[in-house]
């Protein structure tokens, strides 16, 4: 038989122990669609761009990037193109 209440408590303490080991960075980027402009010209698909003073630290699935990162700000979403390497110098 399995007591549910146990279980209940068991996913809160997750939750709770996932919020305390998150890190903290400055913004997240969530694109349906990361360009990360490198040499094998890559599409990433349902991707965050992670940045923390100016800097991108980390380009990993949105899924992941919520479970391991809290941001100040967040921008994008599934319907966005992210191209972090790009400059447009018009």
């Amino acid at each position: 038989m399995i007591n549910h209440g146990n279980l209940r408590n068991h996913s809160l303490q997750n939750r709770k122990a996932r919020r305390v080991t998150m890190k903290e960075t400055d913004l997240i980027v969530e694109g349906g669609f990361v360009l990360p402009m490198n040499k094998k010209d890559s599409v990433l698909k349902n991707t965050s761009v992670v940045v923390k003073d100016g800097v991108i630290v980390d380009l990993l699935p949105v899924q992941k990037a919520n479970v391991i990162y809290s941001a100040k700000e967040r921008a994008g979403g599934s319907d966005y193109l992210v191209m972090p390497g790009f400059i447009n110098t018009h």
